[in-house]
């Protein structure tokens, strides 16, 4: 069990996966953090030292996704020499905004089952 650090007390924090999302790569995010910590603490918190926590790195593009694994010195080395396809990227799923607002619409205000038909919703 660890502790995961909170405003007024610690969580406790049992988990099997932990998802991080960010635009940055670990390495960039990491020193825009650390590099104006005095020398002593970089030692500490080394860049490796959260790299060998990181089991996989996935990075996603418009066109690509490619799977990363660190190997234990410097660096993350891909999976596999080409990236798979990206079914999430937009142009994969062109989607207007109107159409994807009307279906948002749709289920939020879709009729739970057994619910009368004809009522209609009070004016706000």
């Amino acid at each position: 069990m660890v502790n995961a650090p909170s405003r007024y007390s610690d969580k406790s924090l049992a988990c099997d996966l932990i998802i991080v999302t960010s635009p940055y790569r670990s390495n960039g995010y990491y020193h825009s953090i650390f590099d104006g910590m005095p020398r002593y603490r970089q030692e500490i918190d080394s860049y490796q030292q959260l790299a060998r926590r990181i089991t996989l790195w996935l990075e996603m593009n418009e066109c690509c996704i490619h799977g990363y694994i660190y190997d234990g010195k410097d660096w993350f080395n891909p999976i596999e020499k080409k990236g798979r396809p990206n079914p999430y990227a937009s142009r994969a799923q062109p989607v207007t905004q109107d159409t994807d607002s009307k279906m948002l619409f749709d289920s939020i205000v879709a009729k739970p089952a057994g619910s009368a038909e004809g009522t209609e919703a009070a004016p706000l």
